[in-house]
């Protein structure tokens, strides 16, 4: 496989974007009536956003970087 050079980073989107997202999707639910399915299924995907974005914080040693 050849060597790439690409690099590419990775950082936490700031809580009001969270936050944000959380009001559209409730927004969303209310006018269009989605399947509640489907809305549980986003707001776990939200959740677990910010579960795995709090574990990279706890074992990211102090001082280091983390684009987040």
């Amino acid at each position: 496989m050849p060597e790439t050079t690409h690099k590419v980073e990775i950082g936490r989107v700031p809580d009001e974007q969270v936050d944000a997202m959380q009001d559209y999707l409730q927004k969303l639910d209310a006018e269009l009536e989605l399947d509640p399915n489907h809305m549980h299924t986003l707001r776990r995907v939200l959740a677990g956003y910010d579960s795995a974005w709090t574990a990279i914080e706890a074992i990211t040693p102090k001082g280091v970087e983390s684009h987040g």
